[in-house]
């Protein structure tokens, strides 16, 4: 995190997007129904809002090329969350609070204009305690627009430029702002010498804020420093989520999660992932015309040759949270791309035999199957497979072990950046098995996401195996699997629309 921040402005940012747009169309590893910068790096979504029709959706971007820096706001919107139309770029690092980065933050809407909440960043020659990097000074700022698309940074930024109490300006970042009762609530990632936090701020008027509380922390072993912290509510309980840097309980691995209810002091057991897969990470929640919230999450591409592709990363496919009886957060595909898809292939009451597999053949596509888990105890699901089946990604459901794994370990993924595991795990208990097991896994060229028992099994990948490989086999490796539905629905491409006029 210590690139070179390259000078820049609103004109020469937006010079860049109408010089790339369309650029990385025929890229044949490049998503095409994920939400997407036109070109560049991209990571956290920000500042997720709907407004009076749109929603909006901000995110982490750098315009001058496809590795981390430069960190500028990229935004973008859309009507159905499909179909997306490229707006100018909303923040750019400019001012002297924040020469290395306008980094993550959220939106609100009062009165009658769009406020940006952000971090701005500058970083300082010192050794960071805990990577190999330099620290950061980190502020926090807020902009705001009364059309939607023209940001204006506030005067009186930063907004915030006190540490918390016990905390440091290196790694305080990251605001998500709402609204409760009578003030406004501001959550900010921390980190309290090795032990990561989260601090709450209050504020009459958006602008003076004041220091609260700290309310929740945790030992060593959930990292040094929580990171994108959102705050929601599920079937009336509080949900806390956000983002674990080097937490020893995952290997150090960025991981993203929650915790349900309030902890001022958070035991390890009480975080959960929020999605197993080994490519996601800083997720923002929002709400849109659905009464349930909606989360968007980062989808990293560290597999990519950047000096091959002109981009790298992506966003999630939106998700509907809801909170399941035993307590755990559902995560459920939505967003109304159904409107965009057709079935091309469709099975009923199946008995798949080890000897004979179903085959198909798709990688812009979600698959969909349904089975009732007495019958099925080692279904083997193999995408981006190569003919000969010598390279393939495998998604792994055994119910005699309690277990659904994806394995990439021979995706035959070309890349100088080896991955550092070759699986993932998700592990249930019986009482988490009803007597249907659903599992939907959509593919997207080299992004696959995967929903499994009722959205409480989520699990985001980016493997950029061959883009010829593209056959998808379902088979039983000892005994046969009963699959009561086997559904293969092509989604169609979303279109991509560049509006950059002066008024909007």
């Amino acid at each position: 995190m210590n690139a070179i921040t390259i000078k820049s402005d609103i004109k020469k940012a937006n010079r860049a997007i109408e010089e790339n747009f369309g650029n990385c169309a025929d890229d044949p590893y490049r998503p095409v129904y994920h939400p997407i910068a036109p070109h560049g790096w991209m990571n956290d979504p920000n500042g997720l809002i709907y407004i009076d029709g749109w929603y909006h959706v901000f995110y982490q971007w750098n315009p001058y090329g496809s590795e981390w820096g430069n960190m500028h706001w990229g935004h973008m919107r859309s009507r159905n969350l499909h179909e997306w139309e490229h707006l100018p770029t909303a923040l750019v690092p400019e001012k002297n609070y924040e020469p290395d980065g306008c980094f993550s933050g959220s939106a609100v809407w009062h009165q009658e204009k769009l406020h940006l909440f952000y971090t701005g960043n500058q970083f300082k020659p010192e050794k960071h305690p805990h990577y190999d990097g330099r620290i950061a000074v980190q502020y926090q700022c807020v902009a705001t627009s009364e059309n939607n698309v023209y940001f204006t940074k506030n005067e009186e930024n930063p907004i915030i430029d006190q540490a918390p109490e016990n905390g440091t300006l290196c790694d305080f970042r990251d605001p998500k702002v709402w609204r409760e009762n009578d003030h406004w609530m501001m959550i900010l990632g921390s980190r309290n010498d090795s032990k990561g936090e989260l601090v709450i701020y209050k504020s009459s008027d958006l602008i003076s804020w004041e220091y609260d509380s700290r309310i929740v922390g945790a030992d060593e072993t959930l990292g040094y420093m929580w990171e994108c912290p959102d705050w929601v509510k599920l079937s009336g309980k509080t949900v806390t989520l956000f983002s674990l840097l080097g937490a020893e309980k995952y290997d150090r691995k960025n991981v993203s999660g929650y915790i349900v209810g309030n902890m001022h002091e958070v035991p390890s057991e009480a975080f959960e992932l929020i999605d197993y897969g080994p490519h996601f990470y800083a997720p923002q929640t929002f709400y849109g015309l659905e009464e349930k919230p909606l989360l968007i999450g980062w989808v990293p591409m560290p597999q990519l040759n950047p000096e091959s592709h002109t981009w790298s990363g992506c966003l999630t496919l939106p998700r509907s949270l809801s909170l399941s009886d035993s307590g755990k957060v559902q995560s459920r595909p939505t967003g109304g791309f159904e409107k965009f898809r057709e079935c091309q292939n469709a099975h009923a009451n199946v008995e798949i035999k080890p000897q004979t597999p179903i085959r198909m053949n798709g990688d812009v596509v979600e698959l969909a199957l349904r089975f009732k888990s007495k019958n099925v105890r080692d279904l083997c699901i193999k995408l981006k497979a190569s003919n000969d089946l010598s390279e393939y990604t495998a998604v792994k459901i055994d119910c005699s072990k309690n277990q659904i794994l994806l394995d990439w370990s021979k995706s035959g993924v070309d890349s100088s950046q080896p991955f550092e595991c070759t699986s993932a795990v998700y592990n249930f208990s019986e009482s988490d098995v009803k007597d249907s097991f659903d599992i939907r896994l959509f593919i997207d060229k080299s992004v696959v996401e995967i929903y499994a028992m009722d959205g409480q099994c989520v699990m985001s990948a980016s493997i950029p195996s061959d883009p010829g490989h593209k056959m998808i086999e379902i088979s039983s490796a000892t005994q046969n699997s009963c699959i009561d539905e086997i559904k293969l629905y092509e989604i169609h491409p979303s279109v991509h629309t560049l509006n950059l006029e002066e008024t909007i």
